[in-house]
């Protein structure tokens, strides 16, 4: 009877041993999957939260409930590492006009390109916040440099250089435009003006967009006097709804803007 009983006892080995091996096997991979699924997870929070959150040497870049950029002991350093300035203390805080004011060359645009993050510093922090979440971060913040691009192609093209504007943006261009007094060619021909006319180009592909942050660094540059009153009206307009920063020694152009804050650099 033992005999029988280890032959019983043999058999049932023999046939559950298998089907434990396999459980177990398939625990192992539901492990694996679990960790990969977890690790795919992760990732994923990682890039949202990367999404609404820039962060550069010691600039920092997120959606807030307003819009907001705050030099806090901030080291300005020039393109090719010279110091410009330390100890740099401003705070522009919601929507409206800000004024950059200083001689040339004493690091008005410098300063604008530090919260492009074109220029970076070692030193102080730089926190801007943006309240509009439809686009892209770095969407939300738009540059009039004074050394902006122009082609030998279309005013269309020019229009549209390196934006890929929407319809609605591309018609806001040609408005903005009209109220600049822009003289008009045929759209097909090459674009051939003035130091003027090319400037309203710039400044109608940047206002045209619905950005949190807008930054014109000496936007009356090449402009006729008469084109200051309708670039001043532009940018008030602009203003309801965003936080713009100028950055201008054309104290006649300045004299148009309602100012919320003004830094003498």
């Amino acid at each position: 009877s033992a005999l029988l009983l280890l032959s019983y006892a043999f058999i049932f080995l023999l046939r559950v041993v298998p089907s434990m091996s396999r459980i177990l096997s398939f625990f192992v991979i539901l492990k694996q999957h679990q960790i990969l699924a977890y690790n795919i997870a992760n990732q994923f929070y990682s890039l949202t939260k990367l999404s609404s959150r820039i962060t550069d040497s010691n600039r920092v870049i997120s959606f807030t409930s307003m819009n907001r950029i705050r030099f806090q002991d901030y080291q300005l350093i020039s393109p090719s590492g010279e110091l410009i300035k330390k100890n740099i203390n401003v705070d522009f805080v919601g929507n409206g006009i800000n004024l950059i004011q200083g001689k040339n060359g004493s690091g008005k645009s410098t300063l604008l390109k530090s919260i492009t993050g074109q220029v970076l510093s070692n030193s102080g922090s730089l926190v801007i916040n943006v309240m509009n979440q439809s686009k892209n971060l770095e969407d939300r913040i738009q540059f009039l440099s004074q050394h902006s691009g122009v082609s030998s192609k279309t005013l269309n093209s020019n229009i549209d250089l390196g934006s890929n504007l929407s319809q609605l943006e591309s018609d806001e261009a040609y408005k903005i435009l009209s109220k600049l007094n822009y003289v008009f060619l045929n759209a097909q021909k090459v674009l051939k003006g003035s130091g003027g006319e090319i400037q309203k180009v710039f400044i109608s592909r940047i206002l045209c967009k619905n950005a949190d942050i807008f930054l014109l660094d000496e936007p009356t540059n090449h402009l006729d006097k008469k084109s200051h009153k309708e670039l001043a009206e532009i940018i008030i307009d602009k203003s309801r709804h965003s936080l713009i920063l100028v950055a201008s020694h054309d104290d006649q152009f300045i004299s148009l803007l309602p100012i919320n804050t003004s830094y003498l650099i």
